[in-house]
């Protein structure tokens, strides 16, 4: 499961499902970044930062050994690496990650004992988890980022965490030149404005989403969202029978699945119910990752914007 938050969380957090709004608790508006060196001068620089949940932390001033429950994607962006993680980072960047270097922690809930025995400077964690709190301030400063913030929201708050400013600024500019060649790429593969629709198998259920959760889609690659999709305002799970009207008008149909694969529940719904949409009957429906597409960071919109191109043309960006 994902931090700021990951479809999988949302789902979890909510017992059910409810996709959460942006969180206006952004990172530093309310608290002062200040940083000190101890009057001895052997003791470690610091800075106080106010996390989105309003907590004073003090933390070293360039943190280095960071145990991440949360915001791995960010961390990554900001070519930072964490010791410890929860094996939904590991699983989902393992080839981003070094597994020799990161070690296991556990789920949301984390391995106590795990995590102080990496002796980290710092912790970061979504305020879901807070249930975990007080045993891991024990352990080390814990910094702790708001659950349905966007993720632009979120890079801000680690940027600022790990003072990687620079480093943000140029993954930003790369990112946005990347979307425009996307574009680009997306309309000279097609001979009029496309559409696209979203949905998702998750266990035995079928969900539908909020726009905002595939930027990387409908923003970063430019792709117009379908009517049905428009109109739909939040995660929730719907009925077989309704789908084929969820989905009607989209030129491209894209399918969350376990790894991507085809599934017998998958194959079934597109060759009855959706056998007649036009993203079917043109053979324009594709499997894709599950965890990859519903990580909610701009790392997973930098995912679903490439994934995208190479369903769509063919092709994958170089």
């Amino acid at each position: 499961m994902k931090k700021h938050w990951n479809i999988a969380a949302a789902l979890a957090a909510a017992g059910v499902l409810s996709a959460c709004g942006n969180n206006e608790a952004s990172s530093g508006e309310e608290g002062d970044t200040t940083e000190s060196q101890e009057e001895s001068g052997s003791e470690e620089e610091t800075k106080t930062i106010t996390d989105p949940t309003g907590r004073d932390v003090e933390m070293p001033a360039s943190p280095d050994k960071v145990v991440a429950l949360q915001n791995v994607a960010e961390m990554i962006i900001l070519e930072e690496e964490p010791i410890g993680t929860t094996s939904y980072y590991l699983d989902t960047y393992e080839d981003d990650l070094d597994t020799e270097e990161t070690e296991n922690v556990g789920d949301d809930m984390p391995d106590v004992e795990k995590v102080s025995g990496l002796e980290p400077d710092l912790i970061i964690i979504s305020d879901y988890q807070a249930d975990s709190l007080e045993n891991l301030e024990k352990i080390a400063p814990v910094y702790m980022t708001a659950f349905g913030a966007t993720p632009e929201e979120q890079l801000a708050d680690i940027t600022e965490v790990l003072g990687k400013e620079d480093t943000e600024e140029e993954w930003m500019t790369q990112f946005e030149e990347n979307a425009a060649e996307a574009q680009s790429l997306i309309e000279d593969a097609e001979e009029a404005d496309s559409q696209a629709a979203v949905i998702q198998f998750y266990g035995k259920e079928l969900y539908i989403h909020d726009r905002s959760i595939f930027e990387g889609l409908y923003t970063k690659a430019g792709v117009e969202p379908s009517p049905g999709v428009l109109e739909n305002e939040e995660t929730q799970a719907v009925s077989l029978e309704t789908i084929a009207d969820y989905t009607e008008g989209a030129d491209h149909l894209f399918i969350l699945t376990e790894n991507g694969e085809s599934t017998e529940d998958a194959e079934e719904l597109v060759n009855t119910l959706l056998q007649d949409t036009e993203a079917v009957e043109n053979e324009q429906y594709y499997y894709v990752d599950n965890t990859k597409w519903s990580d909610f960071s701009l790392k997973g919109q930098e995912y679903q914007m490439k994934d995208a191109v190479e369903k769509i043309t063919g092709s994958p960006m170089e």
